[in-house]
């Protein structure tokens, strides 16, 4: 059954435990057609650009006394700086010798609100698990995938490292190993949609004002 969105009419609302055949989460309400079909999209380039592909569910938060952005500026230059950082990596290991395969980042975040935070970002990001198959320290700003995705946050909010302790949060079970000819392919597959689909939930999120609340890696 799909119901438009009250609060924003060109959305559709989705209330069946699956989608396309996979499970979704239902848990915290309906869940919006128009954000889990770009995420079957993401995950399908992603695995097109490297069929074994490292999944990693991040949390981006403000500090109390940041002011956020009325845009998504901040997420731009996250993903810009990131985008940077994995190129810069990359350039190093193969001056000094290693052999590095070449690797795309693809992302999936969503904004949400709540009563107690002015905003907080979730996201999945997408690499080549030939090139990153782990993710390193989390508490470094300067090794690692972990800490390319610390040093990124803190440029976003344009903080130093010091002051951007603790804004981003590895929740547990955030590394998904998807690697097409792998017998459990299919399992995970499904396990990265359900935890993607938590994303496309009309709950938490705001419609209407001049930053969207959900967004994906275009071509």
């Amino acid at each position: 059954m799909n119901n438009r969105l009250a609060a924003n009419r060109n959305l559709h609302l989705h209330y069946e435990p699956t989608y396309r055949g996979f499970n979704c989460i239902q848990s915290r309400g309906p869940l919006i057609v128009e954000y889990l079909d770009p995420i079957f999209t993401v995950i399908h380039r992603a695995l097109n650009d490297h069929p074994r592909t490292l999944v990693v569910r991040i949390d981006l938060l403000f500090p109390r006394f940041y002011k956020c952005d009325d845009d998504n500026s901040v997420i731009t230059r996250f993903i810009e700086k990131l985008r940077y950082c994995i190129n810069a990596d990359c350039r190093q290991r193969r001056a000094n010798g290693a052999r590095v395969h070449d690797t795309r980042l693809r992302y999936i975040w969503c904004r949400e609100e709540t009563d107690e935070s002015d905003g907080h970002y979730h996201m999945l990001l997408f690499v080549n698990r030939d090139t990153y198959f782990q993710l390193g320290n989390p508490d470094s700003f300067d090794k690692g995938l972990a800490g390319m995705i610390n040093t990124a946050w803190a440029y976003a909010l344009r903080l130093d490292h010091w002051n951007a302790i603790g804004t981003v949060n590895f929740p547990e079970n955030l590394l998904y190993h998807l690697q097409e000819r792998s017998p459990d392919f299919a399992q995970v597959f499904q396990d990265v949609f359900n935890r993607a689909s938590y994303f496309a939930k009309a709950k938490t999120k705001t419609y209407g004002n001049r930053y969207r609340s959900f967004g994906v890696s275009q071509i």
